[in-house]
């Protein structure tokens, strides 16, 4: 059990998950913003690349407010998404695959909030986040159309594919929250 101010090793591991998922994020929206030509795509992940790195600096602070230092996670939840789909290979399966991914996080982090047992700086946090959120992800489902046409791709199906791979990704990490430890070593 932590203390009044200090976080569990659970909630350290966490947070340092979630840092390193952020990073993942940002480093793969930094690449990806160097390849498109769309002036709406280039902003968009330049925006993505931001927003990911910026969050894992407020993970990072966070930590560091509790003198708890990250923890390098070499597992992120985007590389369990990558046991259950193939690398998404058009600007339709890269938006879809990130508006799958965006709902889950928003749905974890509205969890964390009703928690009684999380912190409040980790509230605060998660609240800033999700105020950053949903701009992208109304942005996401207009463009998804827009861009699925001009790849001629049938969004419904690759949907569901995506939809299955995250809740096969979640429920692997939900089966393991309560030892941490063991799941992240």
């Amino acid at each position: 059990m932590a203390k009044k101010n200090q976080l569990s090793v659970n909630q350290i591991l966490m947070l340092s998950y979630y840092r390193s998922s952020e990073i993942a994020g940002a480093l793969f929206f930094g690449r990806l913003c160097r390849q498109v030509k769309d002036p709406e795509l280039i902003y968009f992940l330049t925006e993505q690349f931001m927003e990911e790195s910026n969050h894992a600096l407020m993970w990072t602070k966070l930590l560091f407010k509790y003198n708890a230092v990250p923890v390098q996670m070499h597992s992120t939840y985007q590389s369990n998404y990558a046991k259950y789909i193939t690398v998404p290979s058009t600007m339709t399966e890269i938006l879809l695959i990130t508006k799958v991914f965006e709902a889950r996080v928003a749905e974890r982090f509205q969890f964390h909030l009703q928690q009684a047992d999380t912190p409040q700086p980790i509230k605060t946090t998660i609240k800033l986040m999700l105020d950053e959120e949903e701009s992208h992800i109304n942005w996401l489902n207009k463009r998804i159309k827009q861009q699925a046409e001009a790849d001629n791709q049938s969004i419904d199906k690759l949907e569901a594919q995506y939809l299955d791979a995250d809740l096969k990704a979640y429920n692997e990490i939900i089966a393991n929250e309560n030892n941490l430890v063991g799941f992240f070593q």
